[in-house]
């Protein structure tokens, strides 16, 4: 006891330390660093905020600024400098995305009914083979050897490889690692990329499912065959989303200098993260779409339909509770929850530990109930991060059973609650306990994530009669079990999987048979809805079991080691499954729309994907779901689809009634005063609202009490610096133009900073006040652009 004693001490200490640094990283991440299990000296994280102040910032900090949209930068920042890079002027909020990643991976043609495009079947006017597209994938690599990614003259048909595992030589700019190959570079010989050995050909198959061309063998043609190739051989060693936000913003950049539309697949994912698109990756990736026309980006829903990795239940009055248990090679616990701030400010949680094994009662000690409001000190409606809450937990012989840290972030009005817990005694499971109303999301599991697995069936030894409350256990399900990030946006076009070949000929001389029935959906293909309950995945297309473009290394090594069913009777190709293959049939099909209509953008090209998809006896007629999407991918009928676009969002100013697809139009009321004779005109607003005549009766700020409001006229936040002489009930209070009040925060010294997100405030004027003892001490206005 005295050692856990001395160990529990040092851990806290270091944690305190932490606890001080790092404050927008994500517990996660912080854990990472603290256990060493970190390896790098720089982390990429996305910014939201003022892009000149976000460039300065970088400059000072010597991080690398590396581009910019809207309100979003991706940065390379120094870990010995990212306390002062965040802490900059004009930095509103941080998001790492250096996350793990996993990936999602003939007779494809025919299932999605390509044949009849690729041979220019009447009434379709010419043959669609993706002439004039580019085709970017960002996969883990590629075998630029292979003849079915040649033309017919044996030149290479990829115009660009970025390795970004690469050492940094021919770097391409602004990124500043990996190396870049041309296509003169590659049919000269002197192309040193490798695809990795420990991937087995994925990329390479990914690519020849969306647009191998045949010219090996004169079989397994892709989706789109004629197109030209931007490859981009992402880092897969944990930094996910920055490698592929960079691969995405590279082949647009690389398409626009080609002057051709493009069609990028994904065949990645990461399960950590909302899953509401809310996030920063995903808000970046939207600004590029909506950039210009010509761009579409499809990615792969996921292979964890199998896993009961889910947990997520409406809380009410009972206290109910699900187990989590250690994750073995970390020696602590972890997981995350995420939530509307509406849909959680009013649960009460707490964490209890159990020791199975006890005849008397599992039920060791259990925390307080805690509320984010109550527990958290964040300011209301900023962004903010509180960052430890710690917990000892004390039986009855009051020796410590475990140490509790909790990290609560705020953002985008969704909480992001992170749990560790260093236990005492690996075999006591962890009770996560709530009460009270509202609604949350956990999703975790060791196998996919690295992250604490939950109970899914109670031990064999449990004596449930010992177990308090066994009644309102709460199992994970495995529902909304899609990967997180870009491919919950509604602008990307995520893809499920159903199995592909029954059988096919094999290197072996015989025949392989799958085991599968072709048509039918595969079990392992993750599921939705997005967080937020949005349809998704949009799609399905054949993936499980496909043959196509093998990397020629591995395929050696699948026929020395006596593994030839795995390989074509071509010995050039192989199968494999899972959205992963899914996916790059979705992307090949877009590629041919987009040679119809250079110019459609994201929109056109899954409305045509999701109003053609085909139903069956297999999906049944009630689409979409959360299963199948709208149905199976139908390339000959998208070409048929007559759209009508518009803004379908009836709480919009512009809804059009008739409009049979959303264009991203909306323009959502901006309600302020319209008339320009009114004190608080508002040349922004486009909805009717009070308007002000008269001037308002100011009271004179008393003597030595300071208030002043920067920036003013806002946009997006406001800072309040205050002084005042006497602090005895003092708060400030911010009220609209009809009294309401929209911001109410007590003041706990007499001097100080308080901060406010004004993104939900309507256009116009605003009165913020502060009020001790129920007087007005301190006045002035707040005006909204």
């Amino acid at each position: 006891m005295k050692n856990f004693a001395l160990n529990l001490f040092f851990f806290l200490s270091a944690l305190v330390l932490n606890a001080q640094e790092y404050k927008q990283l994500d517990l996660f991440t912080k854990r990472q660093i603290l256990n060493g299990n970190f390896k790098k000296q720089d982390i990429n994280v996305l910014v939201k905020g003022d892009l000149n102040a976000i460039k300065k910032a970088a400059e000072v900090n010597g991080a690398l600024y590396k581009y910019g949209y809207g309100n979003i930068a991706a940065v390379n920042v120094p870990l010995e400098k990212f306390d002062a890079f965040s802490n900059a002027e004009g930095i509103e909020f941080i998001e790492n995305v250096d996350l793990p990643i996993v990936p999602l991976a003939e007779n494809s043609v025919i299932l999605s009914n390509v044949l009849p495009v690729h041979n220019g079947q009447s009434p379709l006017t010419q043959a669609y083979k993706g002439d004039g597209v580019i085709m970017g994938i960002i996969d883990d690599g590629i075998d630029f050897r292979h003849a079915d990614f040649r033309k017919a003259d044996s030149t290479t048909r990829i115009r660009y490889i970025w390795d970004q595992r690469a050492a940094a030589v021919n770097s391409p700019l602004p990124y500043s690692y990996g190396r870049e190959w041309s296509a003169a570079e590659i049919d000269a010989g002197i192309c040193t990329h490798v695809e990795p050995a420990n991937k087995f050909g994925h990329g390479s198959t990914v690519s020849g499912i969306a647009c191998g061309n045949g010219k090996a063998t004169g079989r397994f043609v892709g989706m789109a065959p004629n197109t030209e190739i931007v490859f981009v051989a992402i880092n897969s060693s944990g930094n996910f989303l920055s490698t592929v936000l960079d691969g995405i913003n590279y082949i647009f950049k690389k398409a626009d200098a080609l002057g051709k539309p493009v069609s990028i697949n994904i065949s990645y994912g990461t399960y950590f993260g909302s899953r509401d698109a809310k996030d920063l990756a995903s808000l970046l990736v939207e600004e590029l779409l909506e950039e210009r026309s010509g761009r579409v980006v499809v990615a792969a829903a996921g292979n964890a339909g199998e896993f009961n990795y889910h947990l997520g239940y409406d809380v009410n009055a009972d206290t109910s509770f699900t187990w989590f248990k250690l994750i073995p090679s970390e020696g602590d616990l972890y997981w995350q929850l995420w939530a509307d701030t509406a849909d959680f400010k009013n649960v009460e949680f707490a964490f209890a530990n159990d020791s199975i094994g006890d005849t008397i009662s599992t039920l060791k000690k259990r925390t307080p109930f805690i509320n984010v409001k109550r527990n958290y000190n964040l300011n209301p409606g900023i962004l903010d991060v509180q960052q430890f809450n710690l917990f000892l937990i004390n039986d009855s012989t009051n020796a410590t059973i475990g140490t509790i840290l909790t990290q609560l972030t705020h953002d985008n009005g969704r909480y992001l609650l992170e749990v560790i817990i260093k236990p005492q005694v690996a075999t006591n499971l962890w009770r996560f306990i709530t009460t009270g109303s509202g609604k949350f999301d956990v999703w975790s599991s060791t196998a996919i994530m690295g992250t604490s697995d939950m109970i899914l069936d109670f031990p064999s030894n449990l004596d449930t009669s010992k177990v308090p409350g066994l009644n309102f256990y709460k199992f994970p399900d495995k529902l909304k079990t899609m990967v997180s990030s870009i491919q919950n946006s509604d602008k990307v076009i995520t893809v499920a999987n159903y199995q592909n070949n029954e059988w096919f000929l094999n290197a072996c001389g015989d025949t392989t048979f799958t085991g599968v029935n072709s048509g039918t959906r595969a079990e392992d293909s993750s599921v939705g809805p997005t967080r937020d309950g949005r349809q998704k995945p949009d799609i399905t297309a054949p993936g499980g079991f496909t043959l196509s473009v093998g990397n020629l290394n591995n395929i050696a090594s699948l026929l020395a080691t006596n593994q030839c069913f795995k390989v074509a009777d071509t010995r050039l190709h192989q199968t494999n499954g899972g959205t992963s293959m899914a996916s790059p049939c979705v992307a090949g099909v877009s590629a041919l729309l987009l040679q119809q209509n250079n110019d459609a953008w994201w929109y056109e090209i899954k409305s045509k994907l999701i109003a053609s998809a085909r139903k069956d006896t297999i999906t049944g007629n009630n689409l979409p779901d959360n299963k199948w999407g709208y149905g199976k991918l139908n390339a000959f009928d998208a070409f048929f689809i007559s759209e009508t676009y518009g803004c379908t969002n009836p709480d919009a100013i512009n809804y059009d009634a008739t409009a049979q697809f959303d264009d991203g139009s909306c323009i959502l009321p901006i309600y302020g005063c319209l008339d320009p004779t009114a004190i608080n005109y508002d040349s922004l607003a486009n909805t009717s609202d009070t308007c002000i005549y008269y001037v308002f009766n100011s009271i004179d700020n008393k003597s030595g009490n300071y208030l002043n409001i920067f920036p003013n006229p806002t946009t997006n936040y406001v800072s309040v610096n205050y002084s005042i002489t006497e602090n005895t009930d003092a708060k400030i209070i911010v009220n609209d133009v009809l009294g309401n009040i929209l911001v109410e925060e007590f003041l706990l010294s007499n001097n100080g900073v308080v901060k406010f997100n004004t993104n939900n405030f309507s256009k116009g004027t605003y009165v913020c006040r502060i009020i001790n003892t129920g007087n007005t001490i301190a006045i002035k206005k707040i005006f909204k652009f």
